[in-house]
């Protein structure tokens, strides 16, 4: 059976990290060079943390027509994109080299903007990207998060919405200890993600596959919002796991 055809909201096991990460760029490339064949164009939205670096690594010298890709990201710290904790520096650094340099990136910072202003000119902007996305690529942390919708951050509810039309919206996570020091952040919305015709979620680790467990489980989404996304019908969903 092809990988294209065979969604499961169970775990798809990989034996190491490694074999994780050839399947899941093979699976990425079908995906954006169907889209390709299809329409001439293809868009993808990429999500940051240290698991996909390899996975975007790879993929960046997977041979396809990458100048009429466009890539974005799923969220964004709101710093600029030459500081190490932006998703676009790790993007810039693994992905868009090598045969993927081609890609047309559209980035979420914006310089001299209050987080609300970036998050309308971020939405604005998205509304010219091919829609909806053909491949988004997730992680999730071990509070049950993924892309920026922290656990009862402020703006959560908004972001989760699955009924908003905004793309994008500004989170704060203040007190959100998984987010860090940068608790300033843009996150696509849940429909955005939702709709994608195919969506990969990368994990690694026990204590990974352990959280999602109790994600596929009965209880509140602000408290897990991963389940939110596993309630909501997706075209294709792919939630993969490597110890």
């Amino acid at each position: 059976m092809s990988p294209l055809t065979r969604p499961n909201p169970g775990l798809i096991r990989f034996g190491d990290g490694a074999d994780m990460e050839a399947h899941l760029a093979w699976l990425i490339a079908a995906g954006l060079k169907l889209a390709l064949a299809k329409t001439g164009a293809a868009s993808l939205a990429l999500s940051g943390g240290s698991t996909p670096r390899g996975l975007y690594t790879r993929l960046s010298r997977v041979k396809l027509d990458w100048q009429n890709v466009q890539v974005t990201l799923v969220d964004e710290r709101f710093v600029p994109p030459d500081h190490k904790a932006s998703n676009e520096f790790l993007v810039r650094e693994t992905l868009l080299q090598d045969r993927a340099a081609k890609a047309q990136f559209h980035g979420l910072w914006r310089e001299g903007e209050t987080i609300e202003k970036a998050a309308q000119s971020c939405d604005d902007a998205l509304r010219k990207l091919s829609s909806p996305f053909d491949v988004t690529v997730l992680g999730m942390g071990d509070d049950g998060h993924t892309a920026s919708w922290f656990p009862n951050a402020q703006g959560l509810a908004a972001a989760l919405d699955p009924k908003t039309d905004r793309l994008c919206l500004p989170i704060m996570a203040q007190n959100c200890l998984v987010a860090g020091e940068h608790v300033h952040r843009l996150t696509l919305t849940l429909p955005v993600i939702a709709k994608a015709r195919l969506c990969v979620l990368a994990l690694r680790g026990e204590g990974k596959a352990a959280t999602y467990a109790r994600a596929l489980e009965d209880g509140p989404v602000e408290a897990m919002p991963m389940r939110a996304l596993l309630r909501q019908p997706s075209p294709e969903f792919w939630p993969c796991w490597a110890p």
